[in-house]
């Protein structure tokens, strides 16, 4: 992807929903519309259904490419760069991606029920969500796990798609901004090489007491938190002016135009709503509302 011409970025977690036969057609219609739709094709596109339903959904995306090898890491490396690698580029290709919702904390081994970078990439896996608060949570996953993780999947050549948020306790006590500091080490404070290395990351904020609930922060106070993350990656050194930084809280097609008019909110992570064609492409009709409206010179947040 140019960095000069961000492009806005739907993501769609279908964490542990569906049946083989449900993840194909879901897969198969959101292709389809973006396919049929020119007007879709104007946003970044990425689904990460469970991890037995990746072949599957995969060779839907791939049928509907009309291709053998597109729908992969490498299409979005070059995307992502906006330079030729391996990967070949289809004339007909969409910018609909595949994803996984985790990663490994290994990259082989006797560890049985995981599942590394490279069988990801051997699935078509363009990205990998890290860092979900729901890992965090129920499967107490801490910043240094996530640091290996991370690691790993650039080593993988995959796309970080990190999560950062706050409790609600946190909130409550004014601690978001630190709470979501600590979170960012796992990228601000990779080694140069590492950080040279990596992919443009992508960044989600996912509010906890958000996540599931129905509820959704208020969008200036989203866009507050993610300025905030903006300047301190910028601080770290990364081209933050640039870097997607996706809100994650309950996003619906009814609350989503009022986020994306956020400057420095960059797309979504879709959680219920990803599970139906229609509302996941709504919240992308909301983005592409945004391109064609965009914000203000006077509502533009420092970096700009």
């Amino acid at each position: 992807m140019p960095q000069a011409s961000k492009r806005m970025l739907i993501a769609g977690n279908w964490k542990m929903h569906g049946r083989l036969e449900s993840a194909r057609a879901l897969a198969e219609d959101i292709a389809a519309a973006i396919r049929e739709n020119e007007a879709l094709r104007a946003v970044d596109w990425l689904i990460c259904p469970p991890f037995v339903h990746l072949p599957v959904v995969a060779a839907a995306l791939q049928r509907s490419a009309d291709a053998s090898s597109d729908i992969n890491a490498l299409a979005w490396s070059a995307r992502q760069n906006d330079k030729t690698t391996v990967g070949r580029q289809h004339a007909k290709d969409i910018p609909l991606y595949l994803g996984a919702q985790n990663l490994a904390a290994q990259s082989d081994g006797a560890w049985t029920g995981e599942v590394s970078g490279p069988m990801l990439l051997d699935c078509g896996c363009a990205a990998v969500i890290l860092g979900h608060s729901e890992r965090r949570q129920h499967f107490y996953e801490t910043d240094a796990m996530i640091a290996t993780k991370l690691c790993l999947a650039i080593a993988s050549g995959l796309v970080v798609l990190l999560c950062v948020g706050e409790s609600e306790q946190a909130r409550h006590e004014g601690r978001t901004e630190a709470v979501i500091a600590k979170q960012l080490e796992v990228l601000t404070e990779l080694p140069p090489g590492q950080r040279e290395a990596a992919f443009q990351p992508v960044i989600a904020y996912e509010p906890l007491w958000a996540i599931g609930s129905g509820r959704s922060a208020n969008p200036e106070d989203a866009q507050k938190v993610h300025a905030s993350i903006r300047k301190q990656m910028l601080d770290a050194g990364f081209a933050a002016a640039h870097l997607r930084i996706l809100y994650g809280g309950s996003v619906k097609p009814e609350n989503a135009a009022a986020l994306f008019a956020m400057p420095d909110i960059d797309g979504a992570l879709v959680g219920g709503a990803a599970l139906e064609a229609k509302q996941f492409l709504a919240i992308g009709e909301a983005a592409i509302r945004r391109i064609i409206a965009p914000v203000p010179e006077e509502r533009k947040s420092w970096p700009g």
